[in-house]
């Protein structure tokens, strides 16, 4: 998980999935790929709701 990044209560992270710096995962997200950097996923499977402002 890089620096900074959120992830939420009852997110599910599967197996060898990276959370990018600064990146937050929503509450109850099921995130299965790689979550970029910046990036703000929600829902199941997770989604990009938007991009983070540097």
């Amino acid at each position: 998980m890089g620096p900074d990044a959120w992830v939420c209560a009852d997110a599910y992270i599967g197996p060898g999935v990276t959370i990018g710096g600064r990146a937050i995962v929503g509450a109850r997200a099921v995130a299965t790929r790689d979550v970029a950097e910046n990036t703000i996923v929600v829902g199941n499977p997770a989604t990009i709701l938007r991009k983070r402002d540097e």
